[in-house]
């Protein structure tokens, strides 16, 4: 029996073992995938949109500023499926909603807080005469006075059969001021990094959607 109850128990920690394994090089293949390619977006980025762009809005304490990020578009033939954008940063004092729109947002205080925004999970398509996409926006109110940067965007997404991660450089600044008096920009900010370190949270994300 004790030799019975040995077999079983090594067998299930080698079982264990390489479920663990496997499970290791599917996380390193996801987190060498991000870092490498990018999938199609980030390829497109680095070639026809160089550099990053800023967008910056003077307001008050508790307005909503609208922010709209780098217009995303299917390019290849085949359907990219969104399936998370989220800001690399959110500062202190300040509330940051995230979704999609068909057209891109007025900067500034275009769009109230209650605004209605596609779903992040959205499918991009592309026909014989033109691509088909829809423009990342950005609501941001801040609590107290001061200048808040939002450093850019990730975006995950499905591409033939694979999910990639790319990182969009939209910088979004926003200066508040006080309740009665609108908030003053500086003349520089410091410019966003070319590229996002990869954060554990995100590489489990990705980590679950290639399951």
């Amino acid at each position: 029996m004790k030799a019975w109850h040995g077999v079983t128990r090594r067998r299930f920690l080698m079982g264990l073992s390489g479920a663990i394994i496997l499970l290791g090089l599917v996380a390193l293949e996801s987190v060498q995938l991000l870092n490498t390619s990018g999938g199609p977006i980030a390829a497109k980025l680095r070639t026809k949109h160089a550099g990053y762009y800023a967008e910056s809005y003077a307001g008050f304490v508790n307005q909503t500023a609208t922010f709209t990020g780098y217009f995303l578009s299917d390019h290849t033939g085949l359907a990219e499926k969104v399936l998370a954008i989220t800001p690399t940063n959110v500062p202190s004092h300040t509330r940051v909603r995230v979704g999609l729109r068909d057209h891109p947002a007025t900067v500034g205080h275009s769009l109230k807080w209650s605004a209605l925004l596609q779903p992040v999970s959205h499918t991009l398509h592309s026909t014989t005469t033109r691509a088909m996409g829809v423009s990342p926006t950005v609501l941001v109110q801040a609590t107290k006075p001061g200048v808040y940067v939002i450093n850019g965007l990730l975006i995950t997404y499905r591409w033939d059969q694979s999910v990639y991660q790319a990182y969009l450089p939209d910088q979004f600044v926003l200066c508040v001021g006080s309740a009665h008096h609108r908030g003053v920009c500086p003349r520089r900010i410091a410019p966003p990094p070319p590229s996002w370190p990869l954060s554990w949270s995100q590489a489990w994300h990705l980590l679950v959607n290639r399951l």
